[in-house]
């Protein structure tokens, strides 16, 4: 991101982060008492009776028939008790959380970026230091870069220092991007097997295919003589002395000569040879570059 504002090569940045490796897992429980909900609830009561003698307790009045032994009964005391029991059920919230292992605690980040410079008369590079509104716009990219957090600490520095190494300016009127020489590790890799691959067809030309075009294209000396025993269609076998037997059997027989097929197997075998050839150079096109290259040696 800032090789594209500041220029390729005019930036460096260092980070250090602190990593929590800790992991850890919390279980909160949290009661509300406003939002209670009535559970149950028991009511008891309870009466009490009792009677005496002139109202006095004595032992005659607690006997057992004391009350038929003394005549009339004497006053007579009552109560009643109430008891009301309520059970509330109360709200509550039970949370767990994990925290996994690599959380970032912290983080700090350098950044160092060079000057603006310019060609002066004499061709001598000039330098020229970023002005306070183009250093506080970088500081804010790379805290967006990053995730600038405050709360966390994190740190982040921006500084304007002149580089040791100063670019080279280009010569008015050329391109600075590069030349038409300059090369990278990419495009040398792709023209040494576009190379390989132009001298591998060079050499199924030269060493396979001329041949056959050679052999095919070059006129016979003699006129070819069919073959004593040569099928002749329906007209019969040309015999050794050149007399034509003839066969009178009504049995189909195949109307093609047996040299015509002898050159055609010949060709689909050329064919056959030289698809595997083909198939083997994509295969492994390093060993077949070798073999172009022992084959040019030796017809050197």
């Amino acid at each position: 991101m800032l090789a594209n504002i500041v220029g390729a090569g005019r930036a460096r940045v260092e980070v250090s982060a602190e990593i929590d490796y800790n992991r850890s897992t919390t279980t909160q429980e949290t009661f509300d008492p406003e939002s209670q909900v009535v559970r149950s609830s028991q009511i008891r009561e309870t009466e009490n009776l009792s009677a005496g003698a002139n109202g006095q307790v004595t032992v005659a009045n607690e006997l057992p028939g004391a009350s038929q032994n003394n005549g009339a009964a004497g006053p007579t005391e009552q109560g009643t008790s109430s008891e009301e029991v309520t059970n509330y059920e109360i709200s509550k919230t039970t949370q767990t959380a994990v925290t996994e292992a690599g959380a970032i605690k912290r983080l700090s980040v350098a950044v160092v970026v060079d000057g603006v410079y310019a060609a002066a008369p004499n061709g001598d590079p000039v330098y020229t230091p970023r002005s306070a509104d183009e250093i506080a716009q970088i500081l804010t990219l790379v805290r967006s870069a990053v995730g600038y957090s405050q709360a966390r600490g994190d740190s982040v520095e921006v500084v304007n220092m002149q580089f040791a190494e100063r670019p080279e300016l280009a010569v008015p009127g050329t391109d600075a991007t590069g030349g038409l020489l300059d090369f990278t590790r990419d495009d040398v890799m792709n023209g040494a097997e576009m190379a390989v691959t132009l001298l591998i067809a060079l050499a199924l030309i030269f060493f396979v295919m001329r041949p056959l075009l050679k052999k095919v294209l070059t006129p016979e000396t003699q006129a070819l003589a069919l073959p004593s025993g040569a099928e002749l269609g329906h007209h019969g076998v040309l015999a050794a002395d050149g007399q034509v037997i003839t066969d009178e059997s009504d049995e189909p027989r195949d109307k093609t000569p047996a040299w015509v097929a002898n050159a055609k197997s010949m060709g689909e075998t050329q064919l056959q040879t030289l698809k595997t050839v083909g198939t083997l150079v994509e295969e492994n096109p390093k060993q077949a570059a070798l073999i172009v290259r022992d084959w040019l040696g030796s017809a050197a």
